[in-house]
């Protein structure tokens, strides 16, 4: 038996606009993933310039993840 599912939504969209403009071995995340509950504090973010994103009407601001916060690491 083989089952098939999609993912369906702004969000997908997002993520996957995101993937694309992101260069390679970099992760972009949006200002709603970074509000999240102990993304900050989880890691070392920093601001990308606003960007266009296809099949999104306004600039996004986005952020790179460069890496864990130094408290996780010590855990």
């Amino acid at each position: 038996n083989r089952l098939n599912y999609t993912v369906l939504g702004s969000n997908v969209n997002l993520s996957s606009r995101l993937c694309s403009v992101a260069p390679p071995m970099q992760v972009y995340i949006s200002e709603a993933t970074k509000m999240s509950p102990g993304v900050q504090e989880a890691f070392v973010l920093e601001q990308v310039s606003d960007v266009e994103l296809k099949g999104f009407s306004e600039k996004m601001t986005v952020y790179v993840v460069k890496g864990y916060q130094q408290a996780m690491r010590s855990t």
